[in-house]
């Protein structure tokens, strides 16, 4: 059961939500997350991916593929916040407002979360779900659409890009080009 983390010495705050509240007490008296810079919403995915072993990266990708990192946005289907978590969806994990960028991460990694354990931690058949609904059936032999296809490769790609690698690949790539350009240039 992934509540199994929650603060055990409240069960009030248990009942209610699924974060960590010394988390959400921590940064709403800071207010950094009014603020909404990077260095804050990345503090809310890394401690999201944390709660749910999942990587931050990975979140940050899906919220920026669905919302453009925007916590006020709704898409034409109706879907709500930075992790654009329908109101079905939403009620389900209990938030109580999914325009929050805590509640709104926190709840988008725990969905996630539920439908990488019920694919077996597949990952491509859960952001299938995911960006389909819960109500998609979780199945390797359903064709994707080409909307669905194209978000997977975007979440593939800008995980790896928050995650650092294709920094590395293009440093390597410049260090190549670089190389070439001594050599031809001694010849």
């Amino acid at each position: 059961m992934l509540d199994r983390k929650l603060p055990q010495n409240n069960p009030d705050v248990a009942a209610r939500s699924f974060m960590p509240k010394d988390f959400i007490d921590n940064m709403r008296d800071n207010r950094t997350v009014l603020q909404l810079n990077g260095i804050s919403l990345n503090a809310v995915f890394r401690a999201a991916g944390n709660q749910y072993a999942l990587s931050p990266a990975l979140l940050k990708a899906i919220s920026e593929a669905l919302s453009g990192l925007k916590p006020d946005a709704v898409s034409p289907g109706g879907k709500l916040g930075l992790m654009q978590l329908t109101p079905g969806i939403a009620r389900m994990l209990r938030l109580h407002d999914p325009f929050d960028p805590i509640e709104s991460v926190f709840g988008g990694a725990r969905y996630l979360r539920l439908l990488l354990d019920r694919s077996r931690g597949n990952l491509r058949l859960a952001l299938t779900a995911y960006f389909n609904g819960i109500e998609a059936t979780i199945s390797t032999e359903a064709p994707l659409s080409r909307d669905t296809q194209d978000f997977i490769e975007l979440v593939y790609s800008l995980t790896a890009a928050y995650a650092g690698y294709k920094k590395q690949e293009q440093k390597g790539k410049l260090f190549t080009e670089l190389a070439g350009l001594l050599k031809n240039g001694h010849k």
